[in-house]
C-alpha cells in the first residue's frame, strides 16, 4: 500500500470518528477502573479491589510526590495493577500485571480518573500555528501568500464519574 493510500485511509477513519462525535455515538475508550453500562453511562468498576488499587496509586502519589517513588513502592509491596482487555476474544476481562513506568504514568496522567469531563480535539499543524503567530507572518510557499489557519476545532465534552476523590 502506498503512502498516499495510507494517508487517505487515515483521513477517512478520522472523518468517520468525527462524524460519530457529532452524532453523539462516539464512545471514548475508558481507562481501567471505569466501565460503560449498556445505556452508555460511565460508572466506577464494581470490583472493589480495582477501586482500592487505583485509589492507592493516587494516595501514594500524593504522599510520596513522584511516580518513580510510587513505582518502587508498588514493586516492593508486590502489588499488581489491574488492566482490562479492550478488544479480541477476551474483551472486558480483567488482567493483573506488574507495574511499569508507562502504565503508572498513564493512570496518573489520565484526566478521566479526576471526574469532570474530557474534551476531544483534532490535531493541529504546529508549523502553521507557529508561522501564523510569528511577527514576520511567514507563509507557506504553497499557500499563495496566505497564512494558514490552525486546524483545531473543539468537540463536545464527554463527562465521566471520577474514579478517585479527595
Amino acid at each position: 500500500m502506498s503512502e498516499a493510500e495510507l494517508h487517505l485511509l487515515k483521513m477517512r477513519l478520522e472523518a468517520g470518528r468525527m462524524n460519530q462525535v457529532k452524532r453523539g455515538a462516539y464512545q471514548q475508550p475508558l481507562p481501567t477502573g471505569l466501565l460503560r453500562l449498556a445505556d452508555g453511562t460511565v460508572v466506577k468498576d464494581p470490583d472493589q479491589q480495582v477501586q482500592r488499587i487505583i485509589a492507592l496509586i493516587f494516595a501514594k502519589f500524593s504522599e510520596l510526590g513522584s511516580s518513580r517513588q510510587v513505582l518502587h513502592y508498588l514493586k516492593r509491596e508486590e502489588i499488581l495493577l489491574p488492566r482490562r482487555h479492550c478488544a479480541g476474544r477476551h474483551a472486558g476481562d480483567l488482567l493483573w500485571k506488574a507495574p511499569t513506568d508507562s502504565t503508572l504514568l498513564s493512570i496518573l496522567h489520565n484526566p478521566a480518573y479526576a471526574g469532570g469531563s474530557l474534551r476531544l480535539w483534532t490535531k493541529t499543524d504546529r508549523s502553521s500555528v507557529a508561522a501564523a503567530s510569528t511577527p514576520s507572518r511567514r507563509t507557506n510557499p504553497s499557500s499563495n501568500g496566505r497564512v494558514a489557519e490552525p486546524a483545531t476545532r473543539c468537540l463536545p465534552r464527554i463527562h465521566f464519574v471520577g474514579a478517585v476523590s479527595r
